[in-house]
């Protein structure tokens, strides 16, 4: 490591050089490309590369939660043709330093990777948080979460197409405890879509990135009170494209497994032929 190295905030202009590395991680469908621009102008949000001899070998991320109390880093990156060095090392080391100079009062750190956080949350046994993000071909990759869920063994729940404004009153409506219910407190008021971290206070904001987002719920049937929400978006990475997708299904399975079986059923529809890749969750 007797290379001349120096780890600064990334810019607008180094996006191109975070594309090179991300071609190399997720076959292809790396997020980060598409999400970094947005991440910049976010002040919540840090994006920290590693430069030696003034060429970009790798970079993290970190996202300030819960008003600063809770830093979350992500996103490690670091080029192929550079690892096994100790750059992560180095990243990482740099990252804790800076949020223990920024928060001395103790802001505490969480090293869970995107993946492994979008996979699930859960409250006792019951699953009440899934993100999913699917490949082509998505049909395939789906077919085989509601197999592995259960199959047509499940009681399939009728969901309703609501708007994000919608979504919103239905979620403000909800008493403490009913809340707490469809958005456990270890998901911190948060709701994933398309590796980004939404507050359940402010569910609308979805739509300043996407437009097109497809929202479904589901409603008790006395008291109308939301009990499920999915939402899911298409975007397109490097190769090409891809659906993310969250469900709150309140630790209910049968409403979680309905969810996906009409987010398979939309895809269908909605999503041209692609040729076969990888999965991922």
């Amino acid at each position: 490591l007797s290379h001349i190295m120096m780890v600064r905030p990334l810019s607008p202009e180094d996006v191109s050089c975070v594309r090179e590395i991300c071609l190399h991680t997720y076959d292809g469908y790396d997020h980060v490309p598409i999400m970094l621009p947005r991440w910049l102008h976010f002040q919540d949000h840090y994006t920290f590369g590693l430069f030696v001899e003034n060429v970009l070998v790798g970079f993290e991320c970190l996202k300030l939660i819960d008003g600063g109390r809770v830093a979350w880093e992500h996103s490690m990156r670091i080029h192929d043709k550079h690892r096994y060095k100790g750059y992560a090392t180095i990243i990482r080391r740099y990252v804790e330093d800076f949020v223990r100079s920024v928060f001395p009062s103790g802001a505490r750190t969480d090293h869970k990777g995107s993946l492994r956080m979008g996979q699930h949350m859960r409250s006792s046994s019951s699953v009440v948080f899934q993100a999913y993000f699917f490949y082509p071909p998505y049909d395939e990759n789906i077919s085989k979460l509601l197999l592995n869920g259960g199959g047509n063994s499940f009681v399939k729940q009728n969901l309703l197409c609501i708007t994000p404004t919608q979504l919103q009153e239905s979620v403000n409506q909800l008493s403490r405890d009913e809340r707490t219910t469809l958005i456990p407190p270890s998901t911190l008021g948060l709701v994933a879509i398309d590796w980004s971290l939404y507050d359940v206070q402010h569910l609308t904001d979805i739509t300043k990135f996407y437009p097109d987002v497809k929202i479904y719920a589901t409603f008790h049937s006395t008291s109308q009170n939301l009990t499920s929400f999915s939402i899911f978006v298409c975007q397109t990475c490097i190769k090409g494209p891809f659906v993310s997708a969250c469900v709150m299904a309140g630790g209910d399975d049968h409403l979680l497994l309905s969810h996906l079986s009409l987010l398979q059923q939309e895809i269908i529809i909605s999503s041209p032929p692609s040729s076969s890749s990888s999965s991922s969750l």
